[in-house]
C-alpha cells in the first residue's frame, strides 16, 4: 500500500508541475488567442452540432459514423459526469494563485469533457474515414492541451478524458460493426 501511495504521490506532483508549466510558462498571444478557440471544438454545442449536421444532411455516406459518434458522445459524457462527481477533484484554479483562466467554470476538473468529446469525434470518424486518423488526431490533441493552457484542467484530466473518449468510441464502433 506504501509503494501505491508513493507512485501516486509521484504522479500528482508530475501533474502539477506539468500543470504550473503549460499554464504559466508557455504563454504567448498567438497561443492565447489560438486556443481559445481550439477549445470550443470540443463542447456540447459543436461536439452535437456537427454530428446532427451530418446525419441529416448524409454528407459522403457519413451518416453512420455521426451516428456512431452521437452515441459514443452520450456514453463517453455520462461517465465523464458521473467521475466528476465522485472524484470532485478541485479545478487548478481553484488550488493555486496565479493561474491563467479564462472563465471560471463551477463543475469538477477530473476528466476533461471537452478532451473526450474531441476524441470521440476523432475516433468515430476515423475509424469509418481512416485517413482523417491524423488530422483529426491532432485537433482533439489540441483541444486536450488548450483545456490545460486556458487553466481548466491539470494533464492527467486530460489524459483521462483521452482515455475515455478513444475507449467508448472504440466499444462503440465494435457493437455497431456487429449490428
Amino acid at each position: 500500500m506504501k509503494k501505491l501511495y508513493f507512485l501516486f504521490s509521484v504522479l500528482a506532483a508530475g501533474d502539477t508541475r506539468l500543470f504550473l508549466i503549460i499554464n504559466r510558462h508557455c504563454r504567448c498571444f498567438i497561443l492565447d488567442a489560438v486556443m481559445s478557440k481550439i477549445t470550443h471544438l470540443g463542447g456540447a454545442f459543436f461536439t452535437l452540432f456537427i454530428c446532427w449536421f451530418l446525419i441529416f444532411f448524409n454528407i459522403h455516406m457519413s451518416r453512420s459514423a455521426a451516428l456512431e459518434a452521437l452515441l459514443a458522445l452520450c456514453l463517453s459524457q455520462t461517465a465523464v459526469q458521473i467521475l466528476k462527481r465522485k472524484i470532485a477533484r478541485l479545478r487548478p484554479y481553484l488550488v493555486f494563485k496565479n493561474i491563467h483562466v479564462q472563465k471560471p467554470l463551477l463543475d469538477f476538473s477530473f476528466p476533461s469533457g471537452h478532451t473526450t468529446a474531441g476524441y470521440v469525434l476523432a475516433m468515430s470518424f476515423s475509424y469509418n474515414c481512416p485517413v482523417l486518423f491524423y488530422p483529426l488526431m491532432g485537433l482533439a490533441s489540441l483541444i486536450g492541451f488548450s483545456r490545460t493552457y486556458l487553466g481548466f484542467h491539470y494533464p492527467l484530466d486530460v489524459v483521462m478524458g483521452a482515455v475515455i473518449g478513444i475507449g467508448t468510441s472504440y466499444v462503440v464502433h465494435h457493437i455497431m460493426f456487429i449490428l
